[in-house]
């Protein structure tokens, strides 16, 4: 006689239950597994993407964060880069018209065998070869600026020299003495609290009662930053300026231009047709020419003083105040707005802990500056006022 427990209905729901709790089981798994597929899903993503960032990007540059202290303003809020846009289906006109297009990447190290050319950023805009007339021109300019500059009729002088090397039409032994003797006048010009008479480019400010140099220079309109007014007046403190003092303001604005082949920032001030040289300083540009040539404006919110730095390619991280940070005290960001520069993110004017790698490639394609450089290049180039543009 069989036990109730052995009977057919008893087994029947032994095993159902069984089915039951595997169903359950079953049931609790999907759960499990789908989560640990989005976080598989998300990880690879975020990879990919960081991954697509260093092929589009430069040196990387540093977080904004408060620094009141030392720069007198808010921490800039850092700028959102533009979302990676999908890639067009091969042999449409649009991947036909982006093989032409000269792309940003970093600069890779690739085997004897493959053609230079493959690593080089894209050619820049060559000015037309000068015609003989031009070029007499250009002598004729530079030969009535240094007779000018006999007569000690100084503003006038400076105009024609500006003129004459703006024209690139003179020869090299032209160029650099229209450079020297322009250098020469910068210093009285631009340097010093001196107020030549008839210089276009600044104002005399009486100092009210209660006035500090960054209102001044908000209620100018002036194109450069308040220490750069600090530095041409002599003065030590924004708290040592009283009333009654007599300031010298140089308007601006200042913009840039970064000759490759010589490893050299030339600085201008003003716009146009009345744009003069002010003075030259020596850079350090990227490794495997990866400092990119065009037209560049310094970015919004993106000049900071003593920043933190991560190394995109090691990931080391280096905090403010670390004598050890590679970029140094000051960073000035750098978008493109030019037709081959505008996919560029990422390229700054910075400085640099390592003097002997200026005039040199030895960056990951920013521009590098001595630190006594890029203090006062810091000063003068404005956010999206001042241009930059990088010639071959």
């Amino acid at each position: 006689m069989s036990l109730p427990s052995q009977s057919r209905p008893c087994f029947i729901r032994r095993r159902a239950i069984s089915h039951s709790r595997q169903r359950r089981r079953r049931r609790r798994r999907k759960p499990l597994l789908a989560a640990v597929g989005i976080v598989a899903a998300l990880g690879i993503g975020g990879w990919w993407l960081w991954r697509a960032g260093l092929r589009q990007s430069g040196d990387s540059p540093p977080p904004a964060f408060n620094l009141a202290a030392k720069t007198g303003r808010p921490a800039p809020m850092p700028q959102p880069e533009a979302p990676t846009p999908r890639p067009p289906k091969p042999g449409s006109a649009a991947t036909k018209a982006a093989a032409a297009a000269p792309i940003n990447r970093p600069p890779t190290v690739r085997s004897s065998g493959d053609s230079a050319a493959r690593r080089q950023p894209p050619p820049a805009r060559k000015p037309a070869p000068a015609s003989p007339e031009r070029k007499q021109q250009a002598r004729n300019d530079l030969e009535v600026g240094l007779k000018l500059l006999q007569e000690d009729r100084l503003v006038e002088a400076r105009q024609k020299l500006a003129t004459a090397l703006e024209s690139e039409a003179l020869d090299p032994a032209g160029r650099d003495r229209a450079r020297h003797e322009l250098t020469a006048l910068s210093r009285r010009f631009v340097f010093t609290p001196e107020i030549v008479d008839g210089d276009p480019f600044v104002r005399l400010h009486i100092v009210e009662s209660g006035e500090r140099l960054a209102g001044i220079v908000r209620a100018h309109g002036l194109a450069v930053d308040w220490r750069f007014i600090m530095r041409i007046n002599g003065i030590i403190s924004d708290r040592h300026v009283r009333p009654g003092q007599r300031l010298k303001l140089v308007t601006g604005p200042f913009h840039a231009v970064v000759d490759k082949g010589d490893y050299r920032l030339d600085l201008y001030l003003g716009t146009g047709a009345e744009r003069v040289f002010v003075a030259s300083y020596p850079v350090g540009l990227g490794e495997f020419n990866s400092t990119p040539v065009g037209m560049f404006r310094v970015r919004a919110a993106s000049k900071l003083i003593n920043p933190a730095w991560s190394n995109p390619r090691t990931g080391d991280r280096f905090a403010a105040n670390d004598p050890a940070n590679p970029i140094g005290e000051h960073w000035i960001g750098l978008e493109g707005i030019d037709e081959s520069t505008r996919i560029m993110q990422g390229y700054g004017i910075h400085g640099t802990i390592d003097a002997d790698s200026i005039g040199r490639d030895a960056s990951m394609g920013c521009i590098r500056m001595l630190p006594e450089d890029v203090a006062l290049i810091y000063e003068v180039l404005m956010e999206e006022v001042s241009t930059v543009e990088i010639r071959r």
